[in-house]
């Protein structure tokens, strides 16, 4: 058969690593602002409520007077206003939406790798065993990358200096530096062992709660389809969460008293600021060693 003749080779064409390596910062950038954009108007929307319950959490080990601690959600919700003006619902609010961009990238760039790395050899599909490794492996390295953020929010959250009295921190970057001049690099890592202790317990409780109740849904055509289902499977990891949420806190706590718990001198600056003016910080840093 003469060369003529032959039929022709079908044509391939493969993709330039350029035009790949763009699609994927494309979608990677709309991951980042699609779940960003909405977790920061989420985390911002709860910032109340998880200031109250860092200060309830921390307010124990503070030597600030009993009569002058919050002591409960209904006084604190109000006592807030009152003493440290609208503004103080939201300490520390700014950390935690930062926490969105690590969290968001490894989630993005690993989370989809573990669960290959731990998928069974087989081709079966992954397992709970599998997933709690996937996710408890993402959840440490998101712990790791983040950590210092999260430092930072409690305790600018911690602070309960009065409207118009100085603050131990003028912010985020100026605690984090703050930290690490006062207590080194360990000191922006204070609790962190806690926090990774409570990430496997956390998915192992909301991952077997939440298989447990879909199991329980039924699964045919029409039920998938009405209208109903999608609210049930929304309730199903609140309540997986909830259940998680409650069972570690204990833990929560003691990380949370670990991050405040720098200094001796700092930590009774850090609760009892509305005590005293700002004249009066430097004899107290003094002082409260001898005292705390």
């Amino acid at each position: 058969m003469s060369p003529v003749s032959q039929p022709f080779a079908a044509a391939t064409f493969q993709e330039p690593w350029s035009a790949s390596a763009w699609d994927s910062l494309r979608l990677f950038s709309l991951h980042l602002v699609a779940i960003g954009g909405s977790g920061a108007l989420a985390r911002t929307a709860l910032a109340p409520l998880e200031r109250i319950k860092i200060l309830l959490q921390v307010e124990s080990i503070s030597n600030t007077p009993p009569m002058q601690r919050y002591g409960s959600f209904n006084h604190a919700i109000w006592r807030i206003n009152q003493r440290e003006g609208f503004k103080a619902y939201f300490r520390g609010n700014g950390a935690n939406v930062l926490r969105l961009l690590p969290d968001t990238a490894i989630k993005f760039a690993l989370h989809d790798q573990f669960k290959v790395m731990f998928a069974p050899p087989d081709g079966r599909p992954l397992g709970l065993t599998g997933k709690l490794a996937a996710g408890s492996a993402t959840g440490v390295i998101k712990c790791l990358a983040s950590y210092p953020l999260e430092l930072a929010r409690t305790r600018l959250a911690a602070d309960t200096s009065s409207m118009g009295q100085a603050r131990l921190y003028r912010g985020i970057a100026h605690c984090m530096s703050h930290t690490w001049r006062h207590e080194g690099t360990r000191g922006l890592y204070k609790g962190m062992v806690a926090s990774i202790a409570a990430v496997v317990p956390y998915l192992a409780i909301s991952f077997t709660t939440y298989d447990e109740l879909q199991s329980r849904l039924p699964n045919d055509r029409g039920s998938r389809a009405a209208w109903w289902y999608g609210f049930t499977k929304l309730g199903s990891g609140a309540a997986a969460g909830l259940l998680a949420s409650t069972l570690v806190y204990p833990v929560d706590t003691v990380r949370r008293q670990m991050q405040v718990m720098h200094s001796s001198t700092e930590l009774c600056l850090l609760n009892n600021t509305m005590q005293y003016g700002a004249d009066d910080l430097p004899t107290r840093r003094i002082g409260m060693a001898w005292t705390a």
